[in-house]
């Protein structure tokens, strides 16, 4: 980042985020920006979240922790993307997976899949019922067809 753009108010990791997060932007726009994070006393993580807020189908309202195995190639791949602020090998792959996820066509298959799954589940229940209805003799009760 430019010297002229630079202000002394702000630690180097609130210019990194910058440089890293707005690319694009101007000499002007970077300079605002800085401006506003210094006005409004923003800490890195803050500002950070400013200049790219999480979406809103991103924010977990719970979460489950998995473990999984991957590639070691996947690994390091992951590794070379946690060099970011603030950014460790699980965030960033749980952030990618969020969004693969979050991916219509995988929601679809998901949905596609769940449904599979319970006309499973309810043939199997009919199935068990109509033997335990032909086993017990119970002629009033009748599960399924």
């Amino acid at each position: 980042m430019p010297a002229s753009v630079r202000t002394d108010a702000l630690t180097w990791s609130h210019h990194r985020v910058l440089a890293n997060l707005k690319p694009e932007a101007t000499d002007d726009e970077k300079r605002q920006l800085l401006a506003e994070a210094v006005a409004e006393g923003l800490s890195v993580k803050a500002f950070t979240a400013k200049l790219d807020p999480p979406d809103a189908d991103s924010i977990p309202l719970a979460q489950t922790s998995i473990v999984v195995e991957l590639p070691n190639a996947a690994y390091r791949t992951l590794t070379d993307l946690a060099r970011k602020p603030k950014a460790t090998v699980q965030s960033v792959a749980a952030e990618l997976l969020a969004k693969a996820l979050a991916d219509p066509d995988i929601k679809a298959l998901a949905k596609v899949t769940r449904e599979q799954a319970e006309e499973r589940l309810t043939e199997r229940r009919r199935r068990v019922g109509s033997r335990m209805h032909r086993v017990n003799g119970l002629e009033r009760f009748h599960f399924g067809n």
